[in-house]
């Protein structure tokens, strides 16, 4: 795989509106977007971005990749007052603060950028409005690195007749590939009912009923065969997507230095029916039960936040195929899943893998409790 110098900032992840309704408290504390991803304020209102979604893992970024210097840009229309800060489960300081006029832009150079990731978890951003009608248009993190590499990544999803739910994935997706050409997507249709498509960026293919492990399995032999992609996601077909999880891993791949470029990396699971609580950050096998790290999370507190900043280290971890990324050349290495039809691919083949797990961040259709396992 190559890798090489840049010098230039790379767009690592944007700071986005919901992606669906009641899950609001996850993108933005204070004023709420409106429908056209803007937030309009009225003076001493404010918008804090330190959420889930929309806050920057300092220890992750730091420790696991080439990162130098991270920079902060807000798209602003009127007069704020902007904070930068940094929290962990002991607290926050703020580490910058400062009056603008339109828009806003800050760099954080490698001495600053080590030194808070030594003390804090997570870093966020918050305006506060000086003029009436000012306005949030957007945000960006992008960062500087030491080096990079390529990276292809092909997200591999298995249905089975659920077209309702995979059609509003692929739109998305869609979207995703004409601002990075560099995924793509493959459907394995184990009902045999869409139409097969082989060619371009969205792949379709029929496959025998052979359940989600012989789905999923088709997918990694076509990957690995066809050899165009570094990585390969495995998806569910009934996700609700957060596209900001897909820049943010792509991003991190990149960047990432020797020592992690075996791992797996993990999605976390939101629940539909309360759609602030996590229902996992990757799991572990006991022997007899499944172990959820993280369920039951309100993950609009930050010092839960910083908590699931470091899911379960045991021996017999692994990340579900609601969205697991797996470097291609580990699958070359590790073979492919057992042949069980429902249930048990996921965790036998992440504990075979027996690497570390990264939980990177994603929304889940599915209304699911403890009952479902």
């Amino acid at each position: 795989m190559k890798t090489f110098l840049k010098d230039d900032f790379l767009r690592l992840y944007d700071i986005v509106p919901p992606v669906t309704p009641g899950a609001e408290k996850l993108y933005c504390a204070g004023s709420d977007f409106d429908s056209d991803g803007k937030i309009i304020f009225q003076p001493e209102d404010f918008a804090d971005f330190g959420t889930y979604f929309n806050s920057f893992s300092l220890k992750k970024w730091s420790a696991c990749t080439f990162i130098t210097d991270l920079k902060i840009f807000l798209e602003l229309a009127g007069k704020f007052h902007v904070e930068i800060y940094c929290f962990s489960q002991a607290g926050e300081e703020i580490f910058f603060a400062g009056e603008t006029d339109g828009n806003f832009s800050h760099e954080i150079n490698f001495a600053d950028l080590s030194g808070l990731a030594k003390k804090f978890d997570l870093l966020g951003v918050k305006v506060i409005a000086k003029s009436p009608g000012a306005k949030f248009l957007s945000g960006t993190y992008s960062g500087k690195f030491s080096a990079l590499r390529d990276v292809k990544i092909g997200i591999t999803i298995c249905t089975f007749k659920r077209e309702k739910y995979l059609q509003s994935n692929l739109d998305k997706f869609e979207k995703l590939i004409e601002r990075n050409p560099n995924f793509s997507v493959m459907v394995i249709d184990n009902g045999q009912t869409l139409e097969e498509k082989n060619s371009g960026a969205i792949q379709i293919m029929h496959n025998k009923n052979f359940g989600g492990s012989g789905g999923f399995t088709r997918g990694l032999i076509e990957q690995v065969n066809r050899n165009k992609n570094t990585h390969v996601i495995l998806s569910d077909d009934d996700t609700v997507t957060e596209l900001s999880s897909f820049d943010r891993l792509y991003s991190f791949l990149r960047g990432l230095k020797p020592d992690y470029h075996e791992n797996f990396f993990g999605g976390a699971m939101l629940r539909l029916d309360k759609k602030t609580e996590q229902f996992e950050n990757t799991a572990y096998w006991k022997k007899i039960r499944l172990c959820a790290f993280g369920r039951g999370f309100d993950l609009t507190d930050k010092k839960i936040l910083c908590k699931n900043e470091y899911p379960t280290k045991d021996i017999n971890a692994y990340a579900a195929w609601w969205f697991c990324c797996m470097p291609l050349d580990e699958v070359r290495k590790n073979g492919y899943p057992i042949p069980v039809f429902i249930k048990g691919d996921d965790m036998e083949y992440g504990i075979r893998h027996g690497k570390d797990f990264r939980g990177m961040k994603l929304l889940q259709t599915k209304i699911l409790s403890p009952q479902n396992f």
